[in-house]
């Protein structure tokens, strides 16, 4: 297996390993798995990877022939060194490495790309493909790495075929529809039904995916849900869509205007009053987070479920507490 050194920043390294753990490439200690996850990401990204090369070089040489230079070598080292421009700055170290064996199929590929990167060596060669996967958003990157569970998904939801899936404990026959972010673009997820329910399945918890041949197609009502989920969180899966009225004091209002994360959108707001079609879920996430800043008016079961939520909660203070 061919080993490999990269060095560059500390804040890209952190990054780097920031991934490692969200998207769960870890031993089972729970620390990095860098070799897994480095295999990965070469082997997943290095095709859109020489494809965007190519492109910046060919943009370079365009550039070069406009001023009759004609020297492809020079090209390729100039649009490489114009990229790694962009991504840093005056005061960037490299001061962080990261050590990495290829697995021999993945080295096999390195070895016998046809790139016009060829002059660099490996460490120069995945300092720069490291970097410019860092560029995209975080589900992205997640997207990236998790390529080889996507595909068939996508496969399936192209072709109407249902899929089967292996998660760490069970199985699951779904109808995928479609595969989406969350609003605030943070993780990538599966929506569709299994046994007529609506399901959201984070792509990291998918360990195998396999196409099935059998067709299948969503009744109206069933593309509505659907489209209704996935246009007010696909992380939030629901049947029925719960209606809900709140009610913030002043701070309520600067916690809902300031706190992103999960946040239902209001259809309607009179005065202090929030309004809300979403799922019942979502609420009941977002909303524990606000104790006496808000008071939930409808529905009733939305307020009860807090209550119950904070009532668990200083039950066990209280246990813990008493002498």
């Amino acid at each position: 297996m061919l080993k490999i050194k990269v060095n560059f920043d500390k804040k890209s390294y952190q990054t780097l390993i920031n991934d490692m753990k969200l998207f769960k490439i870890t031993k089972s200690d729970g620390t990095p798995n860098k070799n897994k996850f480095m295999n990965l990401l070469f082997q997943n990204y290095y095709l859109d990877y020489v494809k965007e090369t190519e492109s910046i070089i060919s943009n370079a040489t365009k550039l070069m022939k406009k001023y009759n230079m004609n020297n492809p070598e020079f090209a390729s080292e100039l649009a490489m060194e114009l990229y790694d421009y962009k991504h840093q700055s005056i005061d960037t170290y490299y001061n962080e490495s990261l050590t990495f064996y290829l697995s021999e199929e993945n080295e096999f590929i390195f070895e016998t790309l046809n790139s016009s990167l060829a002059h660099l060596g490996a460490s120069a060669y995945f300092r720069k493909l490291i970097y410019r996967y860092l560029e995209y958003s975080q589900y992205k990157r997640e997207e990236i790495i998790y390529k080889h569970i996507l595909e068939p998904i996508y496969k399936a939801i192209d072709n109407k075929e249902l899929i089967k899936l292996k998660l760490e404990k069970t199985e699951l026959v779904v109808k995928p529809y479609k595969i989406g972010t969350s609003k605030e673009e943070i993780y990538s997820y599966l929506l569709g039904l299994t046994n007529g329910t609506p399901i959201s399945i984070h792509i990291l918890k998918i360990k195998v995916a396999v196409g099935m041949k059998n067709t299948f197609t969503f009744t109206p009502d069933e593309e509505k849900n659907l489209s209704d989920v996935y246009r007010l969180g696909i992380q939030f899966p629901f049947k029925n869509i719960c209606k809900a009225e709140v009610e913030l004091n002043p701070a309520g209002v600067k916690l809902y205007n300031s706190k992103y994360l999960n946040r239902p959108d209001a259809v309607k707001i009179e005065d202090n009053h929030y309004f809300f079609e979403c799922s019942f879920d979502q609420l009941l996430l977002y909303f524990l987070a606000f104790g006496s800043k808000a008071r939930i008016i409808t529905p009733k079961y939305l307020g009860k479920s807090i209550y119950k939520s904070y009532k668990g909660y200083t039950d066990n203070y209280e246990k813990h507490l008493k002498p």
